[in-house]
Parts: C-alpha cells; sequence; structure tokens
C-alpha cells in the first residue's frame, strides 16, 4: 500500500506559495470531491459516503475565497481539471498542500489562516472516513 502513494512534488510545494495558486487548487478539490463521490458507488458504498461531504467541502473553500477578497479584492485563478487518481492518494497531496497554503497568507490574518484550517480539518475527516469506515 505504501509503494501506491503517490508524493506531492516540490513544484506544487511551490505552487502553495501564491493565494491564486491555493485557490485554484482547492476548487479542483472541490470538483474532485464531487466527481469522485459520483463515481464511488461502482467501487464502494463505503468510498462513495465518505466523499458524500462534497458541498461542505465546496463551501468552506468558496468561504476562504469571499473573505480574501472581501478583504484584498478580488482574486484571478484559473480552474483546472481534476486529476484522475485515487481518493487516498489525492487527498493525502491535497493535506499536505494546504498546510504548505499556510505560506499564502499573511501571518496577521489569522482569520484566513482559520479559514484555511478549516478546510484541512475536512481533508483529513474524509481521509479518516476513507481508511477506517468501510
Amino acid at each position: 500500500m505504501l509503494g501506491d502513494k503517490i508524493m506531492i512534488s516540490l513544484n506544487e510545494f511551490k505552487s502553495a506559495s501564491t493565494f491564486q495558486n491555493v485557490i485554484s487548487k482547492l476548487f479542483e478539490a472541490r470538483d474532485f470531491t464531487h466527481k469522485a463521490h459520483l463515481l464511488a458507488k461502482s467501487r464502494s458504498y463505503a468510498e462513495h459516503k465518505a466523499l458524500k461531504n462534497y458541498d461542505k467541502f465546496g463551501d468552506l473553500v468558496d468561504t476562504l475565497y469571499e473573505v480574501y477578497s472581501g478583504q484584498y479584492g478580488l482574486v484571478k485563478f484559473e480552474l483546472s481539471k481534476a486529476p484522475d487518481m485515487e481518493p487516498i492518494a489525492y487527498f493525502e497531496d491535497l493535506g499536505k498542500f494546504c498546510i504548505a497554503a499556510h505560506d499564502a497568507i499573511e501571518k496577521r490574518d489569522t482569520h484566513l489562516h482559520q479559514l484555511l484550517d478549516n478546510v484541512i480539518e475536512e481533508v483529513y475527516h474524509v481521509l479518516y472516513r476513507l481508511r477506517f469506515l468501510k
């Protein structure tokens, strides 16, 4: 199982250094979660249920974007296509990316760090459900 893990690349950590890239990745994750939820039924009902909170994930990302934009102005970002990969590997990489994304937010903006932490919390909650609820 360890051999199946896809490690996040150094370039992805670097891309976590700008808020535009962070938002692009998080909207990608929202789409990935929804797509994985819909496709999971054919693989596992437990996986389907674990990914059911795609709306909550989207709401957390929307809130982070809106609060940041309310403070600093609208942020332009690219929407990228959600990759085809296993959900556990994707969420493991996403958790690492989100932790690195704290560098894209000013230290004094603790409210934005809190909102990013809410996203991180949901990422690891999904991982818990994927790994342990069968």
